[in-house]
This record gives structure tokens, C-alpha cells and sequence, in this order.
């Protein structure tokens, strides 16, 4: 449905939209979420066998814990055959774990946070990738939490090749309509973002430095 129907009307002349001088998304858990058609960009493998760099991130705000949460995918509804690559807030221990599909292979590989990313506060989540192709492809990804790198781990597949273009669509807030995200979500400049490049550390760090000017947090 459109932003201005969801639960909590995405209407800038509300005060419940914005964070400062941040406009304000709320994602209700149940209907709402944004997709975008299919296109190549979104895509982040160069071929069928090489992965490319890359940098996905949002301002979030979990209003509630210990749930199956989307962030951002590019997946079929169960992540299955041709899915590419999801980012998921996991149930219990509220991690943030990027996953990866090679549906050639049907196998996938994921990188995990350590620790809780737990709700109730803003956090400024990214994660960024060297591209690493192969069994060692979750060693070159790096996640943040408000502008630092946190401890994770990466659970690597020797069967692992690269991720694959297909038709599934993009989406924030869902995957497919599954898993819907229950959460508060920064737009505008401070909006959930991809990019085909590897951010460094330094760049994390002062995206987080400067865009926090505006939120007042």
C-alpha cells in the first residue's frame, strides 16, 4: 500500500515523522514494507561466479526484540533457488547477520554479529563487503553499529561460488512480503542505501559523525 495508507501515515506534516531534521518511516510488522522493481544494480555479483564490493546500511529503530526482522533483501519470500543476498535481525538473539545465496550450489553463507543489536534506541547499522568470492566469502565482510566495526562471525560454504542474477525483486522492511520489519527507519539523505563499493572504516565512521548532527541522538 502506498506510505501515506501504512498504520502510521507517512505524512511529513506529522511530528511523528521525523527525527530531527530526519523524515521518519514506520514500519509496522504486519503491511508494510517498500520494494522497487527488479534491476541489475541491485545485483551484486559482476557474473555467476565472481561477487562484486559492496555497502548496504539504515538508520533503525527496533520497536520490538527477540523477532525474524528484514532490513533490506533481494530474495523470494522463503529465501529459496533464486534468491540473492538478505539482511535479517535474527529472533532470540537480535543479531544482525547478512546472508548470502549461490543457488547453483543451493547453499548459503552468512556473516553474524556477536552480540545483541538490540532495540529502543537509533542504530546505524552497515555492512560492507570486499567482494571475496568462493569458500572464503563471508572473510571479507565487515559490520557496524554507529559508525565502529563489531565482533562477528563468518560461517563460510566450500561449495559457495558467488551469488547469481536473478528476477526476485528489492526490498526494505520485508522479503518478499515476509518477515516484515517492525521498526523506525530514517529516509531522505539518511535513507537505507546500497552501493557497489566497499566503504572503508573512516568513511563509516563519519557518515555516522555527520548524519547523527541531524537526528538530535
Amino acid at each position: 500500500s502506498a506510505m501515506s495508507a501504512w498504520a502510521t501515515a507517512f505524512d511529513l506534516s506529522q511530528a511523528v515523522n521525523w527525527q530531527g531534521l530526519a523524515p521518519v518511516a514506520t514500519f509496522d510488522g504486519t503491511n508494510d514494507d517498500i520494494t522497487t522493481p527488479d534491476a541489475a544494480y541491485w545485483t551484486l555479483s559482476a557474473t555467476d561466479t565472481d561477487d562484486i564490493p559492496f555497502s548496504v546500511g539504515m538508520w533503525v529503530y527496533f520497536t520490538i526484540n527477540d523477532t525474524n526482522q528484514i532490513l533490506m533483501s533481494k530474495s523470494q519470500g522463503d529465501f529459496g533457488t533464486t534468491s540473492e543476498w538478505q539482511v535479517i535481525r535474527g529472533s532470540g538473539d537480535n543479531a544482525i547477520v547478512l546472508i548470502q545465496r549461490d543457488p547453483s550450489a543451493a547453499v548459503n553463507v552468512q556473516r553474524t554479529t556477536d552480540a545483541a543489536v538490540a532495540g529502543l534506541a537509533w542504530k546505524y547499522v552497515v555492512i560492507t563487503s570486499a567482494g571475496t568470492t568462493g569458500a572464503t566469502a563471508m572473510n571479507g565482510v565487515t559490520i557496524y553499529v554507529n559508525g565502529a566495526s563489531v565482533a562477528s562471525t563468518a560461517t563460510n560454504n566450500a561449495g559457495y561460488v558467488a551469488m547469481e542474477n536473478s528476477t526476485d525483486a528489492p526490498y526494505v522492511g520485508s522479503r518478499a512480503g515476509s518477515l516484515r520489519l517492525q521498526a523506525k527507519v530514517l529516509g531522505g539523505p539518511w535513507g537505507p542505501f546500497l552501493t557497489q563499493i566497499e566503504l572503508t572504516a573512516a568513511q563509516v565512521a563519519n557518515l555516522y559523525q555527520v548524519e547523527r548532527l541531524g537526528l538530535g541522538v
